[in-house]
């Protein structure tokens, strides 16, 4: 916890690599979590409405001196892991990432091509 000026702010740097479930194969992978944040501590529930519009400003959560840390960093690890967890790459061969060969699709005709032959008969 840092104080700047009456403040108090909590910083927190996780770096993790929880074991989670493909939900395409349903096979265990690791996923690389990290999380850099500060966050301002503030004493009272109307001390948390933001005062300032600015853009840069630090979320604000309600702190004490009996702060549950451990709860905290719980949270910012399940908001870093994604809602549906998924290899990039499953090991069955199912691939997140497009190739980099670009689809060639095969040119069909237009329908309109017609009127456009009569528009140029006339």
């Amino acid at each position: 916890m840092a104080y700047n000026r009456g403040q108090s702010f909590l910083e927190v740097s996780i770096t993790a690599k929880p074991v989670l479930q493909c939900q395409r194969c349903l096979e265990p992978f690791e996923y690389e979590v990290s999380v850099v944040n500060r966050v301002e501590l503030v004493n009272r529930e109307s001390d948390l409405e933001d005062e300032d519009d600015d853009e840069n400003a630090l979320e604000r959560i309600l702190g004490s001196r009996r702060f549950d840390v451990l709860s905290f960093i719980e949270d910012e690890l399940i908001l870093a892991v994604p809602y549906v967890p998924r290899h990039e790459v499953c090991p069955g061969g199912v691939s997140l990432v497009q190739s980099e060969e670009p689809v060639v699709q095969e040119k069909r005709p237009s329908p309109f091509s017609a009127l456009a032959q009569l528009k140029q008969n006339r």
